[in-house]
């Protein structure tokens, strides 16, 4: 899996060739130009590599062998050709010539010598965490020239003399228990290399390549005369085919006239070359032309017959994203909106200090391994978090980078500086014969999902922290085993040794809330024959199984879900009492500014009577004190929020503007447009491509429509209801909306929707393997249709069954326009292009009926469903991330959780074929893909359905985000809620002949243009989900 942190962007213009070393480096500027690139820039970094065992051993034995031996007293000469060349042979066919264990030497030459010395620090430095390939993703090439560049520096500066300078060949042993020597590790005279700057300037020039160059021209052969599933050109006929039989048989006033196509043949056919699926709709479709018999009767079959190959690039979909100038230049325009300085700090040389990083440039923590460096944006966030955490006005904090920034590094450096505190303070305690500080374990909260990447994570970072698995009851692939107790006050973890200060407690929210939430207080009150009281808040105290106080600090990963305080999993993590809560969300307002209220437990400590009196002094304008002045922390209390934030009377503008106030206090997050200026003013998201999004609006034929409007009619009627659990709220009836949902995605659901719920989605996927479930679909739609009265759209073409190859396709395709929108893109980026997609859904259903049409168009894809084992999930995820022919579309529900997944690293096209409930779920979504490590424009297609519940689902999503994108608005804009004399929020943006437009200075708004807050915002949230 690719790591959202590794440094693809390192000097990545000096190693984009890799037939050879980098021309600088040099015997000359050897030493300097190797430190910068691998990021070992001071003097005790350098030869700390150098002495250990991933170099030391190996050049002794190289030295020993046969440099200390030469006769002339000079070096022999051998060309880094020669021995790569003896290296490549070496190696090949399972041979180990140089990377067996004690290789056979006698007849071994110059050449091999130093073969085995490159092949040998390759390959250690790549292998273990400490090494400086590890997880690099380097190519072999280039890792062999680094190594090469080594070989010629040591033999020009007698590398045996300079090994001695530190002898600390074996890896240094900690003391043991717990006590760290971080002193030796302390750079004592670290001064920086001096070389070629590192460059900081990347910007977004280095994505018009792409957009400049037009796409290479794809031919698609035909090998086999008759069809063949498993060949690209039938492939791409098969689709073309289907797609044409069911768009013509949606035009209804033309489906009697139309005969029978050929089954023997193939039909070639020209996509429209608008961008936009709305020729979909029969009165106004510009393809029907294409669709005349007489063309089809008279070209089709002869050309499909004749025709040797296919000139993919003439047939590509009309909807494939192409970028332009223009799209690049608004893609920068959105990421500047949404850079909110309140929440950034930009002193990297004072993080640096705070962290003791020796070297500002590289930074790197004195406990993390040496394979490890942190992103030039990450020790700012590090240090402010620690800045949040010690002030005692607030309980914590939230890291909000967007999608794919490291927040996990992040997280694991916090911790790790805690430990190297609490590490100090017990090495003075000892040696001031004082007792010694109390030392607690910290806790991970997470979803199963990441359960293994977070552990991956904090090894690959440090050895300094130690993991303790609390989640299932096998160990893992990778050696971790579990803690097989459910753990209470008396275990060892928490008798307040000082080693437990360095352990790390890694968990799921689900086993925290089984084995120590209301769940289990429920099972223990039923076995111990006490009432559970279902409403009190907090446990009894005589629960056995309670950790209040047990950890020093909770780490919650994808804290959005701990929105709901009243919650299973959220009463679990606020029974915990850690001295200290830490929230890692790209999306805190998730859903709508009443996630806050869940969050209040976690981040406020309750208000004093100060505090009260303080509120009831200022009210409302609490929120207008300048930044300095004390009292505004108040804004960071329960009442504070509830009433001048959550109250219905609050407009979503001034509550978006009162939780900047509140975000700027307890919250760190940038953007991927955020900016550091002690990196000459370098933009964070330089090295993430754009990504473009368009929204893709599909329309149902006239008898789709009148299917739809008489389904669905009944769903509406009911679709809010009480919750039973609290009769003040209302929430959807969770029954009417999935129905809803699965119509505007398929007619067919109708038919099938009460046999594919969660629970029978792993059987299906069994007759998904056995290539029988699309069939199944078919026969089941014919029989139950049969058995109603109601009229079908189904019923034109019942009589094509088992007569033609694309019946199962056709029957498929009938009743979602979003689909026939969204099949041909994915036919063209798959099997044209060879890249891989992601399509995400609202419900299993749905994932279970993309697989069955992905299916019948012979496309190889994937269910990412809740039914799969952990071990399932982490192999469908490898074959996705590292298998450039399997697994080419990966299908997705957003309540299957995939949040935090690395899945870029072999796919860049998204297709969001179901609305989500909330903006934040697409973009959590999108941000699988959209992250660090993504090395091309991302693409994501947004497929809506006119005339539809898409359009409700729209509409209230625009109006839950508008808090949350007030909050993230950055330059151009004012608060009147919030600051004092300011009359409107967008004092600088209008809505102009139906644009946005940004006044110029000293520019009067026009009669005509529309001044008003909501719908300048609800515009601006529109153009940032099309920006082609």
């Amino acid at each position: 899996m690719s790591d959202p942190d590794s440094d693809h962007d390192l000097d990545h213009a000096r190693h984009e060739k890799h037939d050879g070393p980098p021309k600088k480096l040099t015997p000359r500027r050897g030493k300097k130009e190797l430190q910068r690139i691998l990021k070992l820039e001071t003097h005790s970094e350098w030869l700390g590599w150098l002495n250990s065992a991933l170099v030391a051993p190996w050049w002794k034995e190289l030295y020993s062998d046969c440099l200390s031996k030469s006769k002339s007293g000079k070096p022999a000469k051998v060309s880094q050709k020669v021995v790569l060349e003896r290296l490549t042979r070496g190696e090949a066919n399972g041979e180990t010539r140089y990377s067996a264990r004690f290789p056979e030497k006698d007849e071994w030459d110059f050449a091999d010598h130093l073969a085995r010395f490159v092949y040998m620090v390759k390959t250690e430095n790549h292998r273990s965490n400490q090494g400086v390939f590890f997880r690099k993703n380097f190519p072999e090439p280039f890792m062999e020239a680094i190594v090469w560049a080594l070989l010629n520096y040591m033999r020009s500066t007698d590398g045996s003399s300079m090994l001695g300078k530190r002898p600390c060949s074996k890896e240094t042993k900690e003391e043991p228990l717990f006590c760290v020597n971080l002193e030796a590790d302390e750079q004592v005279s670290d001064q920086l290399s001096i070389g070629n700057p590192e460059p900081i300037d990347l910007t977004i020039e280095k994505w018009r390549e792409e957009m400049i160059h037009p796409r290479e021209r794809i031919i698609l052969t035909k090998y086999s005369p008759d069809f063949n599933p498993h060949e690209k050109y039938w492939q791409f006929q098969l689709i073309s085919e289907a797609l044409k039989r069911a768009e013509m048989s949606s035009v209804d006033e033309q489906i009697e006239d139309l005969g029978d196509l050929s089954t023997d043949q193939n039909i070639a056919w020209e996509p429209t070359l608008d961008h936009s699926v709305d020729d979909l709709d029969p009165p106004v479709n510009s393809q029907v032309d294409h669709f005349d018999p007489r063309k089809i009767a008279a070209a089709a079959d002869l050309e499909a017959s004749m025709a040797a190959e296919i000139d993919a690039s003439d047939f590509e979909s009309s909807t494939l994203i192409i970028p332009t100038e223009e799209s690049l230049e608004r893609f920068e325009q959105h990421r500047k909106m949404l850079d909110n300085h309140e929440y950034q700090i930009n002193n990297h040389e004072e993080a640096c200090q705070v962290l003791k990083i020796a070297n500002p440039r590289t930074p790197r923590m004195r406990s993390m391994n040496r394979s490890v460096v942190l992103k030039f944006w990450q020790p700012v966030a590090i240090a402010r978090l620690l800045d949040i955490r010690a002030n005692t006005k607030v309980r914590g904090a939230i890291l909000g980078d967007s999608v794919g920034l490291g927040k996990t590094w992040v997280a694991i450096a916090v911790m790790l500086k805690i430990w190297e505190d609490y590490n100090q303070s017990v090495k003075k305690a000892m040696s001031e014969g004082k007792e010694l500080p109390p030392g607690k374990p910290f806790l991970v909260v997470m979803p199963p999902s990441l359960i293994m990447q977070w552990c991956a994570e904090i090894t690959r970072v440090t050895d300094k922290l130690q993991l303790v698995l609390y989640y299932g009851h096998k160990t893992s692939k990778e050696g971790i085993r579990p803690v097989k107790t459910i753990l209470h006050k008396e275990d060892e973890l928490f008798d307040g040794s000082p080693v437990n200060g360095r352990k790390v407690v890694i968990t799921s929210y689900q086993t925290l809330s089984n084995r120590h939430g209301p769940a289990a207080v429920k099972t223990w009150c039923r076995r111990t024959n006490q009432v559970y009281m279902e409403d009190i808040p907090t446990p009894p105290n005589d629960f056995p199984h309670l950790l209040d106080g047990c950890f020093s600090d909770v780490i919650v990963d994808e804290g959005h879900t701990l929105r709901n305080s009243d919650t299973s999993q959220s009463r679990a993590v606020h029974w915990l009492k850690a001295n200290f809560y830490l929230l890692l969300t790209a999306t805190p307002i998730y859903n709508s500014r009443e996630d806050v209220r869940g969050y209040i437990p976690l981040l406020f400590h309750p208000p004093s009577q100060g505090d009260m009196h303080t509120l009831k002094k200022l009210g409302r304008d609490i929120f207008k004190l300048p930044p300095e002045d004390p009292a505004r922390n108040v804004c960071c209390t329960k009442r504070a929020v509830e009433e001048y934030i959550l109250d219905n009377n609050v407009t979503p503008v001034a509550a978006g503007e009162r939780l900047r106030v509140i975000f700027s206090q307890i919250m760190v997050r940038r953007t991927l447009s955020s900016r550091m200026e002690s990196f000459g003013s370098r933009m964070i998201g330089s090295d993430i491509p754009p990504t473009h999004r368009r929204v893709c609006t599909a329309v149902y034929s006239r008898k789709e429509h009148d299917m739809y409007t008489r389904l669905s009619a009944i769903h509406h009627d009911g679709l809010f209801m009480e919750d039973p659990r609290d009769p003040a709220k209302i929430v959807w009836n969770m029954g009417k909306l999935r129905k809803l949902c699965l119509l505007t995605s398929w007619l067919g659901f109708h038919y099938l929707e009460h046999v594919l719920h969660a629970p029978n989605i792993p059987r299906a996927c069994k007759d998904l393997k056995k290539g029988i479930l699309g069939a199944v679909f078919a026969r089941t739609i014919v029989g139950k249709m049969k058995s109603q009265c109601q009229t079908s759209i189904y019923q034109s073409i019942e009589l094509i069954v088992e007569t033609r190859r694309t019946w199962v396709l056709e029957f498929l395709l009938k009743g979602s326009p979003k689909m026939r929108a969204m099949l041909p893109v994915l036919r063209d980026q798959v099997i044209v292009h060879g890249e891989k997609a992601m399509v995400w859904t609202q419900f299993p259903a749905e994932q279970i009926y993309v697989a069955a049409v992905l299916e019948e168009a012979n496309i190889d894809a994937e269910v990412f469903h809740a039914g799969l084992t952990r071990d399932e999930r982490m192999n469908l995820v490898e074959r996705f991330t590292q298998k450039h022919d399997e697994c080419m579309v990966l299908i997705c529900a957003y309540n299957v959780n995939a949040a935090g997944m690395n899945l870029q690293n072999l796919c860049r096209n998204v297709h969001i074929l179901s609305m989500g409930l909330s903006k934040s779920v697409v973009n959590q979504a999108i941000g699988r893909v959209s992250r660090l490590g993504q090395e091309r424009m991302a693409f994501v297609y947004e497929y809506r359905l006119r005339s539809s519940f898409d359009e409700d689902l729209v509409s209230r999503s625009e109006r839950k985000a508008l808090p949350g994108l007030v909050a993230d608005l950055g330059e151009g804009f004012t608060f009147p809620s919030i600051s004092e004399g300011e009359e409107g929020l967008t004092n600088r943006w209008v809505l102009r002949a139906g644009e946005l437009y940004q006044l110029a200075p000293g520019e009067l708004i026009r009669k005509e243009d529309i001044a008003e807050s909501r719908p300048i915002l609800e515009k601006l949230m529109r153009s940032m989900e099309d920006t082609i």
